[in-house]
């Protein structure tokens, strides 16, 4: 089995942390941050899954929370959508 086979299989759920000071961010959730405009010192709380060649982010920010699916081996973002949070 090739890897692009056995990464076409793989699926994973990881809570990601991003400190202030990081010097690394993972390239889809730098990707997924740079498309909705938002700064990784504003994130709150980040979720990522992997599956089928694309990248499920979930973060928030003080005042929305953003879903973003990401293609890292295109470097699209064939999905977006935010909603407000309940203040």
């Amino acid at each position: 089995m090739n890897a692009k086979a056995i990464l076409g299989h793989y699926s994973a759920c990881i809570p990601h942390f991003v400190p202030q000071e990081s010097a690394y961010i993972h390239p889809a959730l730098s990707l997924a941050l740079d498309y909705a405009g938002v700064n990784p010192s504003e994130l709150n709380n980040c979720k990522m899954c992997y599956s089928c060649g694309l990248y499920e982010i979930q973060f928030s920010t003080s005042w929305l929370h953003y879903h973003v699916f990401v293609d890292l081996q295109s470097g699209s973002v064939p999905g977006f959508m935010t909603e407000p949070l309940e203040l």
